[in-house]
């Protein structure tokens, strides 16, 4: 079992440095190009992803920042297990989702459980850094976002979730 867990951790802390990695990468892009960007560029996307609304250039920087701050906040989020609302024991025969305060702050939630959850972060932490820098990128371009883009971050981020909390509420059981 431990072999898989020192998986695991590699594996989510190659998911923080990528997010980070990408969310960088976006910035340092629009900082180069900023001269050549047009004026006038897409500031909102139709379900299909066609721009559907212009704004200004400095419209380009709210998804980038947006990104960063959601980012960010998965990666602090991570050192504060006790704010997480994860899959914990309850009179010992089911399992709900609950906050972890008082009296069961620690005590009911298995290891295993806690690195579930911090998968599912570093999941969902990619997959919103990946995100804000293609809406970032295609707004800068000028362009409409590619097909399905939206449809493929919320498949990955409900897929995760369940997966890992389904996970989570197993390994919390044990």
């Amino acid at each position: 079992m431990e072999p898989l867990n020192n998986l695991s951790a590699i594996l989510r802390r190659l998911a923080m440095a990528l997010s980070l990695l990408i969310m960088l990468a976006a910035t340092v892009w629009l900082a180069i190009i900023w001269p050549e960007i047009p004026d006038a560029v897409p500031s909102h996307f139709s379900a299909d992803g066609s721009p559907d609304s212009y704004g200004g250039k400095l419209s380009l920087l709210a998804p980038l920042i947006l990104g960063w701050v959601a980012v960010i906040l998965f990666v602090v989020l991570e050192f504060f297990p006790q704010y997480w609302n994860i899959p914990q024991k309850s009179n010992g025969f089911r399992v709900s989702f609950g906050k972890l305060t008082g009296s069961n702050n620690g005590a009911q939630v298995t290891p295993g459980a806690q690195a579930s959850m911090r998968s599912l972060m570093a999941v969902d932490r990619l997959a919103i850094a990946a995100l804000f820098a293609v809406i970032t990128i295609c707004s800068a371009k000028g362009m409409a976002l590619p097909t399905g883009v939206f449809a493929v971050i919320i498949i990955v981020m409900l897929a995760s979730s369940v997966f890992f909390s389904v996970q989570a509420s197993r390994r919390n059981s044990k």
